[in-house]
């Protein structure tokens, strides 16, 4: 879903996500003004991805297979409210 390919493309929404997620050129997103045009355009095409993913009866993926996800909380309202 980059401009050459058409966003609403019927492509698995799955593979869609797969190929694009870690292909972000900015590991942190702190502020839109920090995008282009067409980094925008992006962000906004991988966000319809998964949309289209909510839109499964599968929901899950294996993008985080292998790594290692750690929540840190500074205040203990965002603690609390995660717990439950």
């Amino acid at each position: 879903m980059t401009a050459k390919t058409p966003p609403h493309e019927h492509a698995d929404p799955i593979e869609t996500i797969r190929k694009r997620i870690f292909s972000f050129p900015r590991r942190h997103f702190l502020s839109a003004g920090d995008l282009n045009a067409l980094q925008a355009v992006d962000l906004l095409d991988l966000a319809d991805a998964f949309v289209a993913l909510n839109r499964q009866t599968t929901k899950s993926l294996d993008i985080l297979k292998g790594r290692t996800l750690m929540n840190l909380f500074f205040e203990n309202s965002t603690r609390t409210q995660s717990s439950f």
